[in-house]
């Protein structure tokens, strides 16, 4: 912002303004709507307030944010330049000298800048408000909560339920988390004091097991050695524990790559492909992420074209129409490209960056044509 002259100083003002603006009414509606639709599901289901309802709905919202936020970039650049149209500021600037270029470079930088910002602060924010959202309301739900870690040391797993807990480590795990390989299953019982249920566990039993698989509510462990205070080891050519997971939710749990942050993903990358586990949905909202920048470009860009075209010639509500059409297309096929990648149909880096570079150069072709004939 330093290098722009005073003109794209003051573009790069109203843009700003312009963006805050769209993000305040989608952020209220955000909060607002999803308010209503936690006492409505949540509340329908257990007793729970208003102030509750609207905290559960803050929890989520920096995830829904941060999906809302190339729309409301788009927005923001159709405001300016609509703005700057009516009150004839436009063409006075390019009467001025400026091309199209310079003077949309302030709107091109804000995007990048908001870009950045989204994939250092609101995403890693987003991460971890949603995984204290998904905590919460497994907990009103009176749901067992697992809590799912990958360390050098393997994949650990705490299943916490009313009369106890089970603590999990496996060396290896297959794609689906349904069968593992050198598991531990340590078994506590939860203590209880004058009737009530205290936050503390006591030691129960140890099972080390050569293969552990999860069928229809029990852990199907093989080659067991069963331990316990006070008892003599003894080994289990087979041996059944019951669990209340599902396979299904065991899958969906193992640490989803929209509850980890931006700048942990890498390293969690690395420890889940050394558990065994694929990782393919994680490579791809990590590149999603860098690519975030590139996107909120191309929607400043798409915004900006719709408004080249100078207010005094009319006909601008077929290209504003077209603008927000071509936006919709293209967040459609990111979004498309991306569930493509998590199923290792292509590889992530292919499906985060090019449609945005591809989108990018079709852009700056339409405004070179326009521009310079």
């Amino acid at each position: 912002m330093i290098a722009f002259n005073r003109i794209q100083r003051y573009i790069f003002r109203e843009f700003f303004l312009s963006f805050l603006m769209v993000l305040g009414v989608i952020s209220l509606a955000i909060v607002l709507v999803d308010t209503v639709e936690q006492l409505r599901t949540v509340g329908a289901r257990t007793n729970i307030t208003i102030g509750y309802a609207l905290y559960l709905a803050l929890l989520k919202f920096p995830g829904l944010a941060e999906q809302t936020m190339p729309f409301a970039v788009l927005t923001g650049t159709v405001m300016t330049f609509r703005r700057l149209g009516r009150r004839a500021e436009l063409p006075v600037i390019r009467a001025s000298g400026l091309s199209a270029w310079m003077f949309l470079a302030p709107t091109i930088s804000a995007a990048l800048l908001i870009g950045l910002f989204t994939m250092m602060v609101v995403s890693p924010m987003g991460a971890n408000l949603n995984a204290t959202f998904e905590e919460t309301r497994s907990r009103l739900f009176d749901r067992n909560v697992v809590n799912i870690t990958q360390f050098d040391s393997g994949v650990w797993l705490r299943e916490v339920s009313d009369t106890g807990q089970t603590i999990i480590n496996a060396a290896k795990i297959d794609d689906t988390g349904s069968l593992m390989s050198d598991a531990k299953f340590i078994v506590e019982t939860r203590i209880f004091e004058d009737g009530q249920a205290t936050d503390r566990y006591a030691f129960a039993r140890r099972y080390d097991a050569q293969t552990a698989r999860l069928i229809d509510g029990f852990w199907q462990l093989e080659d067991v050695i069963e331990n316990g205070p006070d008892v003599i080891p003894e080994h289990y050519d087979q041996l059944s524990l019951a669990t209340d997971l599902e396979l299904y939710t065991l899958a969906e749990r193992f640490s989803p790559p929209e509850s980890i942050s931006f700048w942990t993903l890498p390293e969690h990358i690395r420890k889940t492909r050394e558990a065994g586990l694929r990782t393919e949905r994680h490579e791809m909202r990590l590149m999603g992420l860098t690519a975030l920048p590139l996107v909120f470009v191309v929607m400043s860009l798409i915004g900006s074209l719709a408004c080249l075209r100078l207010a005094r010639l009319g006909n601008t509500a077929p290209l504003l129409a077209s603008a927000m059409l071509s936006a919709i297309v293209f967040y459609f096929i990111n979004q498309v490209s991306a569930s493509m990648a998590a199923t290792g149909t292509v590889p992530p880096i292919i499906a985060a960056w090019l449609p945005p570079l591809f989108c990018l150069f079709i852009c700056f072709a339409i405004i070179a044509f326009r521009e310079d004939g």
